[in-house]
This record gives structure tokens, C-alpha cells and sequence, in this order.
């Protein structure tokens, strides 16, 4: 136990968890997303392309970014004790719902896509995985620090 704090000293690491599974979330976002392979032609999009595509965008990107975002602020202010600490608490929490929703919305998106007779093959890529696996670890974070308010 430190000696500010009632709290144990490996809470710390749990908050560290959620700080690096947001990164993974955010980076994840500007890495490649979806493989579309269309016969003769295979194109690799990134979260972000994805959605500053001029035809055809979706949402789900900037959601999972704004999600990863709010999980990184709150992970940092989780460090401070009293309001600001429960603040960066509720950020996280936030953050990882709207994570999570934004994961789960994409997949919808792109299974309605794919269920198109006309359809290209569509491959999730290690961008979106980068992003589900940084949600995860998100989640960890905050389900522990929630356990140990």
C-alpha cells in the first residue's frame, strides 16, 4: 500500500493497462482496417480512409478514435486521487462503451456488406485487430479500476 492512499500499489498497473490498451485503440484506427480483394484488384483501407472515403463512408472509425481517446484522458487522470481520479474513472468507462459499440457496429457494417451478392472479399486486417485487442485491454483496465473505486 503506498502511504497517500488506501489503495495497493498494483492498481497503478491495472490503470497502465487501459493507458496502453488505449493507444492500441487509437493507433489501431490509422492502420489497415478491411482487405478488399476484387478478382485482379486487392486494396488495403485504413480506419481513417474508411471514413474520409468521398463515396461510401461509415462512422465506426472516428467512434472507435473518439472511444480510445476518451479511455487514454481518463487513464491518465485515473492517476490523481479524489474527483479527478473518479473523473478519469468515468472517462474511461465512456470510452470503453463507445469503443466497444464502435467495434461492434463495424462488424455489423461490414457482415451487411459482405452479405451483398455482388460483394468484393472482404478481410478484416491487423488494424482493426490492433483495435479490438487494445478494447480488450481497455476493458481489463476499467473493470479493475471500477472494482477498486
Amino acid at each position: 500500500m503506498s502511504e497517500n492512499s488506501s489503495k495497493p500499489d498494483s492498481f497503478n498497473i491495472f490503470v497502465l493497462l487501459g493507458l496502453f490498451g488505449s493507444l492500441f485503440v487509437i493507433s489501431g484506427v490509422f492502420l489497415e482496417w478491411v482487405t478488399v480483394d476484387a478478382g485482379f484488384v486487392t486494396e488495403s483501407l485504413t480506419g481513417w480512409d474508411l471514413y474520409t472515403a468521398p463515396e461510401d463512408s461509415t462512422i465506426y472509425p472516428i467512434v472507435v478514435l473518439i472511444g480510445g481517446v476518451f479511455g487514454l484522458v481518463g487513464s491518465l487522470l485515473s492517476f490523481e486521487s479524489g474527483l479527478v481520479g473518479s473523473a478519469g474513472s468515468l472517462a474511461i468507462l465512456v470510452g470503453t462503451i463507445v469503443v466497444i459499440y464502435g467495434l461492434f457496429s463495424f462488424s455489423g457494417y461490414l457482415s451487411e456488406l459482405m452479405a451483398h451478392p455482388y460483394a468484393a472479399d472482404l478481410e478484416y486486417s491487423y488494424g482493426f485487430w490492433c483495435s479490438v485487442g487494445g478494447s480488450v485491454a481497455l476493458l481489463f483496465g476499467n473493470l479493475t479500476l471500477l472494482w477498486n473505486l
